[in-house]
């Protein structure tokens, strides 16, 4: 986690955040991976981080991403 969380800051792109329980989980995107970050707003302290592949389903973000009309 201690690799990650830099180059999520620097280099990933915020795709969304949804809510689970009291934690906040945001999604970056970091090709070639997707990368979720669990953390508590109140802190924030970051609990933990998990990676995904960049074609994994997103089904518990389908409600928080917007897209961009053309």
């Amino acid at each position: 986690m201690k690799k990650q969380l830099p180059l999520v800051w620097l280099s990933g792109l915020f795709l969304a955040a949804r809510h689970l329980g009291p934690q906040v989980v945001a999604l970056y995107s970091l090709p070639p991976f997707l990368v979720e970050v669990y953390y508590e707003p109140s802190g924030p302290t970051v609990l933990r981080t998990r990676s995904l592949p960049i074609s994994a389903r997103l089904d518990a973000y389908a409600d928080h991403l917007s897209l961009p009309c053309s």
